[in-house]
């Protein structure tokens, strides 16, 4: 096939795909090249692909942004199917990771940006993407990332919900959500919110995203990832929807704050560079609204900090924006040491009142003992290793966890040019019990535990929803502390009913599995301190 519709002529083949094939071709009206997808296949299925095809080609245009590939043509010629876009002619994301290795850290922030304000658009417009990978990333000539691929998009007026069947997964399962493998069309912008963290996660460290809402803050998996960055993609890669950004604008107001913070190692191209000063601009712009001050995100749980190569920090924002976040960060530091100051304080004293010993027959506190926060105040080089502090929630009326939590997250700059001594932090203080109450998710849908009682005999209710419907079963169990596993059965025999094994983590976490007792399926569930 030589030219479609009488106006493109097609040229070498780019891609293919099950059902479609993408050609270079030259619009010989305009004269100018583009990319068209023919659509390939006869048969039963061919309207359904057809009607997806048209889909894509919607969904495309219905967003405008310097960062999502354009759609200019869409039809049928000589019973093939077609539409025509945007020549990237740069590949895509992940060919630049398999040709150089992993990106460095302020050049996969920049992809992430551009990703996340072309999000941003798609989701102003109502369109979910639900196929956000490094391989729907394309570049430019100039190695600008266009955001592709918006052949399984969901639009909120339902149009192209009608190729998704109810409980059905679409997508690519190493990048997707859990939620979404249960069903994908109930997901909503969280499941994007995920994908682009597990996104910049393979481009980050060149290794495999799957299942990523399964690692703990201390798992091994997150050993390649800067310190800076790792709270970020740990929360856009949360197993629960809800405790994600919010929207792809709050993720990237934390982006801008983590690349002000991030050392250059190595420093990017010159060919990085030009690409991000030309899309910086047009970039920011269309994330109109990002709050100056983003979210606190929560802190992993301490590392040992890894020796660095690099330089000093290379600052991506213009002159005053990052005078502006180091003089916000010097303002936090100094009043999360006053704090932690009076802390320190008010511990003193309240350990020489307290009376020797615990109390007899005290009543177990309802929910998780709150763990220690851990703050590793850093030093100039030179000067003697610092010693971590460790802060408790003993005085309610100053709220500390939340300035000590920015204080952590918000680290001073420092040099890189020679070798430092590790600091080695205190461990965390584990949780002494599972009463209380805890949310998250259970394979893939939002959930609660209100647990109650004591070791020996805890009893209280699981609610799953599911549909928009709450489910709600009674149970009961013990707590065993010497291997700090849970068990619990659900009170009532039905079809569903079953026993649930956990582990309570030092995170605090409760971290197991669900297994039905007349079918034996098993199902995971990872549930957190209620906030």
């Amino acid at each position: 096939m030589a030219e479609i519709a009488g106006r493109y002529r097609l040229g070498e083949v780019l891609g293919t795909g099950g059902t479609s094939t993408v050609y270079r071709a030259t619009d010989t009206a305009l004269g100018v090249e583009r990319a068209v997808k023919v659509l390939r296949g006869d048969g039963a299925g061919i309207d359904a692909q057809r009607s997806r095809l048209r889909g894509e080609a919607r969904a495309m245009a219905r967003v405008t942004h310097p960062n999502i590939l354009r759609v200019y043509d869409v039809g049928t010629a000589d019973g093939q199917d077609y539409f025509v876009m945007d020549l990237a002619e740069g590949g895509s994301l992940q060919d630049r990771v398999d040709e150089t290795g992993p990106l460095p850290p302020v050049v996969a922030c920049r992809y992430a940006l551009q990703i996340l304000g072309a999000l941003a658009a798609a989701h102003d417009a109502g369109v979910i993407h639900r196929d956000v990978k490094p391989q729907n990333v394309l570049l430019d000539r100039d190695g600008i990332a266009l955001l592709a691929d918006f052949g399984i998009a969901l639009l909120s007026d339902g149009r192209e919900s009608r190729h998704t069947s109810v409980g059905v997964a679409m997508g690519s399962m190493t990048y997707m959500p859990p939620e979404q493998r249960l069903d994908a069309r109930g997901v909503g912008v969280g499941a994007d919110i995920y994908s682009t963290g597990a996104t910049v996660y393979a481009v980050l460290t060149g290794a495999s995203p799957v299942d990523l809402f399964l690692a703990p803050p201390g798992s091994a998996r997150w050993d390649d990832v800067p310190d800076v960055l790792c709270p970020l993609l740990q929360r856009a890669t949360r197993l629960a929807p809800a405790e994600r950004y919010p929207s792809a604008r709050h993720m990237a107001a934390a982006v801008l704050a983590a690349m002000a913070l991030l050392p250059a190692e190595p420093p990017p191209s010159a060919r990085d560079d030009a690409a991000w000063v030309w899309v910086r601009d047009r970039v920011l712009a269309s994330l109109s609204g990002l709050s100056p001050e983003p979210e606190i995100m929560q802190e992993p749980v301490p590392r040992v900090p890894r020796p660095r190569r690099g330089g000093e920090v290379a600052p991506t924002l213009d002159g005053r924006a990052a005078a502006a976040l180091a003089l916000r960060s010097r303002e936090l530091v100094t009043a999360g040491l006053l704090l932690l100051l009076l802390g320190t304080m008010g511990l003193s004293v309240w350990i020489r009142s307290a009376p020797p010993g615990p109390p007899a027959n005290t009543e177990r506190a309802s929910g998780p003992t709150p763990s220690a926060v851990v703050v590793e105040a850093r030093t100039p080089e030179g000067s003697a290793p610092s010693v971590p502090v460790v802060a408790a929630s003993v005085a309610p009326a100053v709220e500390a966890p939340a300035v000590v939590a920015a204080v952590s997250e918000v680290k001073p700059r420092r040099s890189y040019a020679q070798p430092s001594s590790p600091t080695v932090a205190e461990p965390v203080a584990k949780a002494a019990s599972p009463v209380g109450v805890w949310t998250g998710s259970f394979n893939g849908r939002t959930s609660r535990f209100d647990l109650a009682g004591t070791d020996d005999a805890l009893h209280g209710t699981v609610t799953v929803t599911f549909q928009g419907t709450a489910i709600v079963t009674d149970v009961q169990g013990r707590f065993d502390p010497a291997t700090r596993t849970v068990e619990l059965a659900d009170t009532t025999r039905t079809a569903d009913s079953g026993r649930y094994v956990a582990r309570l983590t030092d995170e605090p976490a409760l971290d197991g599995t669900f297994r039905a007792t007349e079918t034996g399926q098993v199902a995971r569930f990872r549930m957190v301190p209620a906030r």
